[in-house]
């Protein structure tokens, strides 16, 4: 295995050690308390992944319908990267909204 292909993992991982130990030892921030923002922020990764095969779904299908009714149009307008950004922008909305309502 190659350095270039771990070394974002070592980079994150020697950052996330770093912010923990600062958390904890000079901020006094709960150890258990980030194991419940992990579960959320897992449901919001989750949300977001059904928003973004929804939006995709839906966007093959709309590229589909235009090239039926108005003649070409290209299949790379859903593989814009702006897709997954909103995409995690509606799932992290959608499962804080859910979240806030369930009280």
């Amino acid at each position: 295995m190659k350095l270039e292909a771990v070394f974002p993992y070592v980079l994150v991982g020697s950052t996330s050690l770093v912010i923990f130990l600062l958390g904890v030892m000079q901020l006094r921030l709960k150890p258990v308390t980030l194991l419940i923002v992990i579960r959320e922020m897992t449901e919001c990764v989750g949300a977001f992944t059904l928003f973004f095969g929804i939006n995709s779904v839906i966007g093959v299908a709309a590229v589909i319908l235009i090239r039926r009714t108005f003649g070409f149009f290209t299949m790379y307008a859903v593989t814009d990267p702006l897709l997954i950004v909103l995409s995690a922008f509606q799932g992290v909305v959608f499962q804080l909204w859910w979240r806030r309502s369930r009280g």
